[in-house]
């Protein structure tokens, strides 16, 4: 658990720079997760807006 603690701390600031979207998991059902990440691909262009 050490290691992978380590890992996370080491990784984590890279990877939130380097993102191009960030979504905060929490507790969300898997069907909230996705509307998520569908507006914020919506919102940048990348989807067509849902109907």
């Amino acid at each position: 658990m050490a290691k992978l603690r380590t890992l996370y701390a080491e990784r984590d600031p890279l990877y939130r720079e380097t993102a191009h979207f960030q979504v905060e998991t929490g507790r969300p059902s898997v069907p909230t997760l996705v509307n998520m990440i569908v507006m914020q691909l919506e919102l940048a262009g990348l989807l067509p807006p849902a109907p």
